[in-house]
């Protein structure tokens, strides 16, 4: 069990927190997830309205490959289903030759946040370590009249830290 202290900026009393398998105690009892994995905001982009392609490329580090043993998985959706419209699951064996992702999906003007949330099973080839990596990437999309853009571009290269 590991304990932290966190002092509260507003009222600078000290909470005692817990980290418990992967979870956070709060000093009030609720149990909250604590979540590891990169959290990346992409520069925004702006299309067109209209069909729109929207490609998803992952990339591993030299020498290593996705797991074909283990799930990895990509949840795509956007934040408001107006301004565009998908929400789409690849569930389970994700394989490299599945990269890049291509949909064609519909736009109409205004603002949102397309989310590409990957959870990565993946193995160096060389030393047969295998490791878990979860994403969240935001990309932030306008849809405007005035653009003529048919393109949007999610890329997540993963880095061995």
């Amino acid at each position: 069990m590991m304990k932290s202290a966190v002092i509260s900026a507003t009222t600078g009393r000290t909470l005692l927190q817990l980290l418990l398998a992967g979870f956070l105690l709060a000093a009030t009892g609720a149990l909250c997830p604590v979540w590891g994995g990169d959290a990346i905001t992409l520069p925004p982009q702006t299309v067109a309205p209209g069909e729109v392609h929207l490609t998803v490329k992952l990339t591993l580090p030299p020498g290593h490959k996705l797991n074909a043993e283990a799930p990895s998985t990509l949840i795509i959706s956007a934040q408001d289903q107006a301004v565009v419209a998908v929400a789409k699951k690849y569930p389970g064996n994700l394989k490299a030759s599945d990269f890049p992702v291509t949909l064609k999906v519909p736009a109409k003007e205004g603002k949102t946040i397309i989310h590409a949330d990957f959870k990565i099973n993946f193995c160096d080839e060389k030393a047969g370590l295998c490791f878990m990596r979860d994403a969240a990437i935001q990309l932030p999309v306008a849809v405007s009249k005035t653009a003529t853009q048919k393109n949007l571009q999610i890329e997540y290269q993963l880095k061995m830290d």
